[in-house]
């Protein structure tokens, strides 16, 4: 979810539920999307960056985001990528 978890879990609260649940000091490699119409749609997605408190929430409803992990980078504090 690039830049810091705070600011994107703000605008992605449904990204956020679902990070809070990874074990602490867990980092992930991946990537948010949003889905319309069976494609990706990014202008989903970058319209909702800006979005905060009641707006996020709504667009969260309307444009559901999903993160796509590619790797695990530290699992538990422990590096995973050597």
């Amino acid at each position: 979810m690039g830049g810091s978890p705070t600011r994107s879990g703000a605008a992605f609260p449904e990204l956020h539920s679902g990070a809070v649940q990874l074990p602490d000091a867990t980092a992930l490699d991946g990537e948010a999307i949003v889905w319309e119409s069976g494609r990706l749609a990014s202008e989903r997605l970058q319209g909702r960056l800006q979005r905060r408190g009641a707006g996020a929430v709504r667009l969260a409803e309307q444009w559901p985001a999903h993160y796509v992990a590619f790797d695990v980078l530290r699992l538990e504090g422990t590096d995973t990528t050597t």
